[in-house]
């Protein structure tokens, strides 16, 4: 059967970024500048060359106000923290808050200004009067060779199995408890049954659900109904999961039916999947189905396996976020159910799980078996999303040694979301005994369970927001015991994302309250290495020295609460050593001192900007695009504003057939400052580009190691045109896209032709929206960076 539905024709991944990043009120502008991309395309295409790069964006386009949704007024939800800042899933942010705001914070940070008199500090760092009360009493090493796992912690505070094949587990139920379900004597949603029945038992026989007998009825179906809400609600675009094991016993001239269903806030059916039984024969279906909104037409799309006798088998439908599909597998039958849903389809929030027995009429009654029911979402990495910054745990963050091992950090959430997700690694280093691993946020514990040194820790934590509101967030990850060695555990990756991918924003990384507290890392040094470290007092407002070691030597010191941008020295290109942050005394208060910014990063790369009059980027520009790489990762790029060469309207790179041009090797010979070095590159800001005679309009052109042209006149030109953007928005995005083709940031074809992101927000996307202030690559793309000439 199939029901055509009104459908998108965008990737999985893009889709999940128009939902995300939408402009309030104003989607037909922008399905308006998608077709106008068509035009611009046309006007900047060079077909013969590395493709040119020079389409305008609605980035800087003001919507309609639209007021914001509030939590109290959604089905389920209690009210939550009055006044938070949040932003809807419908706000315009084609650069993700979380990279913008990282970027911001770190191009805001006055470097080495002494921002704290000395008259309201206290400098003794020994005080006794700064001392926490009974300091020297909690925090005594314990160096016995022992394996310590508190017994307090090993259990699960909330429903939830947190981690299983990259996803979260929202629900799991092996069927060996029928605690937690609510007979339901009637139900306001789509109905399973002809007839709820009342005074029918939930059992349990053998680890598997089976219901009470069935009294005879003229319904065709009738039964009794056992329901469940989620602790987390998760909609059907985050890759909803559904798994139930199904049990049937042959018994000659008997029947009975047995099904699940997961329903939605309004109390209609996502997915279901069932077994029919015919009392006449051996002969049984199962059914899976995905149920469409009743205000889009209604309907299901279903796949049936007919059975024989008597059996056991797993059956599951679920949304494959890759293949942008709704998916079955039906006894090792693989299906497509919905190919394409609408965007409408995958918002729709799963919250209620339902299991059911039936009778068909007063034909004899024998139950099937539910053995097991497991519902979640895939929380996977997706490529498609924004790149994630460089995380804080560096290459490796170790655990303090310390009974209770605690790392600290601070998150902000800012959207109206059911949950996020903490994503977290852990790998044992010099500790072989197994440890308990909790995790906290804003106090309320979502983890806890036993890691073993052979496998750490690899999965996401969610996080709902009904449980800790919205906002920032202070989250602990602990381990206990960690005071056995000084390196037992290392926590390897530590990120907040939303359950669509994009990166939330860490805000910081607090002290451990130790005495003297340390912060210890591996992190990749090269050459011209150097550590940018903002720090701030929380609950400690003393002034304390602060030290950088590399390799155990010191680099550098200083007092107070500053913002350092200090040199490390010359290392091997991409080395890996070890990093400590010492706070001279940590032991003041457990949320005492924190470093908003901690960046660790090496001279990578330079780009040398040359420009005609009027085609300058500012300052400002170029230290965007500079800030960007040092947030990411450890490799650096230095972009320099130097010379301005004569003006010529036309730049022509090819003359009668010549290419290069002697144009063009006139200029570099004049002007190229660094033409023999790999590690730089030469950008040339132009008025117009030509092509054998044919002027283009505007964008940008990379030519390997002849360099990366831009030319923008046609932009200032037509200023007033309602999908130009604004001029440096334009001229960021168009260099951020052509340098992420020198450092070798590209997807070839058959043809070697690039193939373009299909993220439209995404640099290295061929579209309008993706010109903003904030330039940024995605996952896939940022994985493909490779610096020249080391």
């Amino acid at each position: 059967m199939g029901i055509e539905k009104d459908k998108c024709k965008c990737t999985a991944d893009e889709r999940q970024f128009r939902r995300s990043f939408q402009l309030p009120g104003a989607k037909k502008n922008v399905e308006i500048l998608r077709n106008l991309k068509v035009v611009v395309v046309f006007l900047l295409s060079l077909s013969l060359v590395s493709p040119v790069f020079a389409l305008p964006s609605a980035a800087d386009w003001v919507a309609p106000e639209k007021p914001a949704p509030k939590l109290e007024d959604t089905p389920g939800w209690p009210a939550l923290i009055e006044g938070s800042s949040m932003i809807t899933q419908e706000e315009d942010v084609d650069t993700p808050p979380g990279i913008q705001s990282t970027i911001e914070r770190f191009l805001d940070t006055q470097w080495n200004v002494n921002n704290q008199s000395a008259a309201n500090v206290t400098q003794n760092n020994d005080m006794v009067s700064q001392l926490a009360p009974n300091a020297n009493e909690e925090y005594v090493r314990d160096d016995s060779r022992r394996n310590l796992n508190s017994t307090e912690s090993e259990q699960m505070l909330i429903e939830t199995e947190g981690i299983d094949d990259g996803g979260t587990t929202l629900y799991s139920d092996e069927c060996d408890s029928t605690a937690g379900w609510y007979a339901r004597s009637t139900w306001g949603g789509e109905q399973l049954l002809s007839e709820i029945q009342i005074g029918i038992s939930l059992l349990v026989d053998n680890g598997r659900y089976k219901s009470s007998a069935i009294p005879s009825s003229q319904s065709y179906l009738h039964g009794p109904m056992f329901t469940r809400n989620l602790t987390y609600p998760a909609a059907v675009g985050e890759g909803l999961d559904l798994h139930v094991d199904l049990e049937h016993e042959y018994v000659s001239s008997t029947m009975g039916d047995v099904g699940v269903a997961v329903y939605d806030m309004a109390g209609e059916i996502i997915f279901r999947i069932w077994l029919h039984d015919a009392w006449y024969s051996s002969r049984s279906d199962v059914i899976v189905g995905y149920y469409f909104l009743d205000w889009q037409g209604g309907g299901a799309q279903t796949y049936s396996v007919q059975m024989s006798s008597s059996w056991y088998t797993g059956f599951r439908i679920w949304y494959d976020k890759e293949d942008d599909a709704i998916k079955a597998n039906v006894a090792g039958s693989g299906v497509t159910l919905v190919s394409n849903p609408s965007e409408e389809e995958l918002d729709r929030t799963a919250l209620t799980v339902a299991v059911y027995f039936a009778r068909n009429k007063y034909y004899n009654f024998k139950s099937s078996f539910i053995d097991s029911i497991k519902l979640g979402v895939d929380t996977s990495p997706q490529t498609g999303h924004p790149a994630t910054p460089l995380t804080p745990a560096m290459s490796g963050h170790w655990f303090p040694q310390m009974s209770y091992s605690r790392l600290y950090f601070e998150v902000y959430q800012p959207y109206l979301d059911y949950h996020y997700c903490l994503r977290i690694r852990i790998e044992a280093d010099q500790d072989e005994y197994d440890r308990t691993l909790t995790v906290t946020v804003q106090g309320v514990q979502l983890y806890s369970g036993v890691i073993k040194d052979e496998d750490g820790f690899d999965g996401a934590i969610t996080v709902p927001s009904q449980l800790v509101g919205i906002g920032t967030h202070k989250v602990v990850v602990q381990i206990n015991y960690g005071a056995y060695v000084p390196k037992g555990w290392k926590l390897t990756y530590f990120y907040p994302e939303r359950a669509s991918g994009e990166p939330l924003e860490v805000l910081s990384e607090y002290f451990p309250q130790q005495n003297p507290a340390r912060l210890t890392y591996l992190a990749r040094l090269g050459p011209n290495s150097v550590i940018n470290i903002a720090q701030e007092a929380d609950q400690d407002h003393y002034a304390r020295t602060t030290r950088v070691y590399v390799d155990g030597q010191l680099k550098q010191s200083a007092t107070g609460d500053h913002a350092w941008e200090w040199s490390l020295g010359d290392y091997t290109y991409d080395s890996l050593h070890e990093v400590t942050i010492e706070l001279q005394y940590g032991g003041y208060a457990e949320w005492g001192k924190k470093l908003t910014i901690n960046r660790v990063h090496h001279l990578a790369g330079s780009v040398e900007v040359d420009y005609m009059p009027g085609h300058a980027p500012t300052r400002d520009d170029l230290d965007v695009l500079d800030a960007y790489y040092i947030n990411m990762g450890y490799q650096r790029t230095e972009f320099h504003l130097d010379d301005e060469v004569p003006y010529v309207y036309m730049f022509d790179i090819s003359t009668d057939g010549v290419w290069p041009s002697q144009q063009y090797w006139d200029y570099r010979h004049a002007y190229r400052d660094h033409g023999s070095d790999a590690t730089w590159a030469w950008m040339l800001c132009l008025h117009y580009i030509s092509w054998k005679g044919v002027l283009l309009a505007a964008g940008g052109c990379h030519w390997g190691d002849l360099g990366i042209f831009m030319h923008d006149q046609y932009m200032l030109d037509n200023a007033a045109l309602p999908w130009t953007p604004p001029i440096s928005a334009f001229r960021r995005s168009v260099g951020f896209h052509e340098y992420g083709h020198h450092i070798n940031i590209i997807d070839r074809g058959q043809q070697n032709e690039e193939i373009y992101c299909a993220n439209w927000y995404c640099a290295m996307a061929l579209g309008l929206l993706n010109i903003v202030y904030y330039p940024w690559y995605c996952e896939h793309h940022w994985s493909q960076a490779r610096w020249p000439g080391w």
